[in-house]
């Protein structure tokens, strides 16, 4: 027996020892910034401030302090940040240029003011795309709110037929493609892309084209609420919930959940709006607690007093403002 006990306590100081070992390898890359293969990676520089300029290589961002700092960007965000965006930026300086690590910026991009936007807009055509089956619904309730609500004439493009299909989209890069370095001409891409939105355009007699995707992403979770692209929303039962907060053990994880991606573009094929926001969770607990169940969309619009609110806080600062009568002057 204290053979047996001297073997589990040495186990034991061993596991202690593996444990503190790799906790200080772990704090040792967190803190000073060490890479498994030993070199030193430069600390990330964080800057507030509202962009200035932005083009396909660079951007530009005015910070708190009055500063103008210009980042290299590793993808294009002119279509993704407007103009006056409030941004967060970390970079890191290296060979002579700011290199840009992350940019954290609004998840709805007005590139020309909500004013102009409803004069501009009269007649518009919405193109459907969807990596999620069973997007028809929404694409059909999303046109009826514009019309009804925003007074727009809508011409809702039909979506391919089978589940997570993709209906025509506005222009391929796939011809932009640089065969012997594997890059994309943006310029190009950008041309092909109006090129075929005015062509849209001018055959429907429309003012606008709305391109609208239905994204599948994972959503990270805690306590059976998942949040992700500006939404939060329960995935568990009440007596999960009640459970995991008595728990030792935080109930986290991730599900495959559904964010709607939306881009308005005149009839030149020039940006006049963005919006990115999750639609719905696409898997929640049974009520048996064992497993997750499959979420449908057609399930998800059911809700409509709910599918109703989520269309306004998504389009809500797109719809004509309510003139409120004049009071009357006492004489």
């Amino acid at each position: 027996m204290s053979a047996q006990l001297n073997r589990d306590h040495g186990r034991c100081r061993q596991w202690s020892r593996q444990r503190i070992q790799l906790l200080l390898i772990l704090f040792s890359l967190v803190f000073f910034g060490v890479t498994p293969g030993g070199a030193r990676e430069p600390k990330a520089r964080k800057v507030l401030g509202l962009t200035m300029d932005i083009t396909p290589a660079r951007v530009t961002i005015l910070a708190v302090d009055g500063t103008e700092i210009t980042v290299i960007p590793r993808e294009d965000f002119t279509e993704k940040v407007a103009v006056g965006s409030q941004v967060t930026v970390w970079y890191v300086p290296e060979g002579g240029v700011n290199k840009l690590r992350w940019l954290q910026y609004p998840l709805e991009n007005f590139f020309f003011s909500a004013n102009e936007i409803r004069l501009i807009v009269r007649k518009v055509v919405v193109l459907p795309t969807s990596d999620v089956p069973d997007a028809g619904g929404l694409f059909a309730a999303l046109a009826q709110y514009l019309q009804t609500n925003a007074k727009w004439q809508v011409e809702l493009r039909e979506l391919a037929e089978g589940s997570g299909a993709r209906a025509p989209t506005p222009g391929s890069t796939l011809d932009t493609i640089n065969p012997a370095t594997g890059e994309v001409d943006l310029k190009q891409a950008v041309q092909i892309t109006r090129d075929s939105i005015r062509k849209q355009a001018a055959e429907a007699h429309a003012d606008a084209i709305l391109e609208v995707h239905v994204e599948e992403v994972q959503a990270d979770y805690m306590q059976y609420t998942a949040a992700w692209d500006g939404v939060e929303q329960s995935i568990g039962t009440g007596t999960a919930k009640v459970l995991s907060r008595i728990s030792a053990i935080p109930a986290i994880g991730q599900v495959p959940a559904a964010t709607v991606v939306l881009k308005l573009r005149d009839a030149r094929g020039r940006m006049l709006w963005s919006n990115r926001r999750g639609f719905a969770a696409l898997e929640r607990q049974d009520r048996a607690l064992t497993k997750f169940r499959t979420r449908t969309l057609s399930e998800v619009l059911e809700d409509t007093p709910w599918v109703q609110k989520w269309f306004a806080t998504v389009f809500g600062s797109l719809l004509p403002r309510v003139m409120l009568p004049a009071k009357a002057v006492a004489k």
